[in-house]
């Protein structure tokens, strides 16, 4: 993931080979400032598991919680 082009959170493997979706919990991205008023938040999908199958590039996002910074 990256907000406003710079890197957050770490690198996840969200690999299921229990061919269901399955949910991860939420994912803490960091601390970030607008840029311009506004945040660009970017999924890259780079690689894949070995064990995956099909595509190896499907995923979802149902749900981004934004929170004043403490």
């Amino acid at each position: 993931f990256s907000v406003n082009g710079a890197k957050a959170g770490n690198d996840t493997d969200l690999c299921s080979l229990k061919k269901e979706v399955l949910a991860t919990g939420p994912i803490d991205l960091g601390t970030f400032e607008p840029k311009d008023g506004a945040f660009i938040l970017r999924a890259e999908l780079v690689g894949a598991n070995p064990k995956s199958e099909a595509t190896k590039s499907f995923f979802g996002i149902d749900c981004i919680v934004l929170e004043p910074a403490k």
